[in-house]
């Protein structure tokens, strides 16, 4: 059989004649299976907060009679109740999300022919956290009466950036900010900004 596709997939007979003119039979399936096409991965959430939000991670397409794996770190799954699979394994849910699952995830497709990868995908977990900035010789102070005192975590946010120092911020969902603000350090000195909890991105740049 040359060039077969998937319409010669059945049972075939083999029949034999011996010399002594005895008929022998012999019955085997035979199955055609097509090459796997390069997969990809979607998530429902790209930009998940740690310890809040769950992801979905979907392996496509979804193909018949293949079989879907996933790697994280170049690893196959750990046994974790945080993570979960459904819809015959192309689903991998993470629950929870901490800044340990940012990956890279990889899903795997396979058949009884061929195997195929996807490229990977990384994960942009956030976290949520106080974030205190002030100037030379001053204390940064809460505004909300409820408030404790600052724990050492906080205080060491407490600096005065350098003069060509840039601070670029995102905000994100939940993000309040109560006190003066400013992204840019003018004339070398220190600008007090001060915020509530909530999810942010920071980046430091000189320039």
């Amino acid at each position: 059989m040359q060039n077969v596709t998937r319409n010669d997939t059945g049972s075939y007979t083999l029949q034999v004649i011996t010399l002594n003119l005895v008929n022998e039979e012999v019955t085997g399936q035979f199955s055609v299976h097509p090459e796997t096409p390069k997969p990809s991965i979607s998530s429902n959430n790209s930009n998940p907060v740690e310890d809040r939000d769950a992801v979905a991670l979907t392996c496509e397409p979804e193909t018949q009679n293949t079989t879907y794996l996933w790697w994280v770190n170049d690893q196959s799954l750990p046994v974790s109740p945080r993570l979960q699979l459904s819809n015959g394994n192309r689903t991998l849910t993470l629950l929870n999300v901490t800044r340990n699952d940012t990956g890279p995830y990889e899903c795997e497709i396979q058949n009884p022919a061929s195997v195929n990868f996807s490229d990977p995908v990384t994960l942009n977990v956030l976290c949520e956290y106080l974030l205190f900035l002030c100037g030379p010789g001053r204390q940064p102070k809460s505004t909300q009466p409820e408030a404790g005192p600052l724990s050492p975590s906080q205080l060491q946010r407490c600096r005065s950036p350098p003069l060509d120092t840039q601070l670029v911020m995102t905000f994100y969902t939940r993000q309040t900010w109560v006190g003066p603000a400013s992204t840019k350090n003018k004339r070398g000195g220190g600008v007090p900004v001060m915020g509530d909890l909530g999810s942010t991105s920071s980046d430091g740049r000189n320039g």
